[in-house]
């Protein structure tokens, strides 16, 4: 299977997956989540979805679990969505690299503001 069409399909999952969640879940232990990714292997039989979670680590962690335990949930919504021959098992991830950026960005304006570059 081409590449291009790998992340057509990565695409259409991660617009309905967000749509799942936002309106068809109604868990109050589900926080603010963001699809942020999605990768799917080459036979489109398994799909990871990276997500972003507002909270703190037990809230973040709480949303993951509740979510893997409603993967097969999830998965009967999205096939009755999008036309594949396989709908793919879902595993939901966790998705960092908001916090690691801001974290970045924390440390370089710390680092400015010590060497006195914020002036300038």
């Amino acid at each position: 299977m081409i590449p291009q069409r790998l992340a057509r399909v990565a695409e259409l999952i991660k617009r309905q997956i967000s749509s799942i969640i936002q309106q068809d879940l109604q868990d109050p232990h589900l926080g603010f989540i963001t699809v942020t990714k999605v990768t799917v292997t080459r036979d489109l039989k398994q799909a990871d979805i990276w997500i972003s979670i507002m909270g703190d680590a037990a809230a973040q962690k709480a949303s993951v679990d509740t979510l893997s335990r409603a993967q097969k949930h999830i998965r009967e919504l999205l096939a009755g969505r999008v036309e594949l021959r396989y709908t793919p098992a879902l595993r939901f991830r966790l998705d960092k690299s908001i916090e690691h950026s801001s974290h970045i960005a924390e440390i370089i304006s710390r680092l400015k503001k010590e060497e006195g570059w914020d002036n300038q």
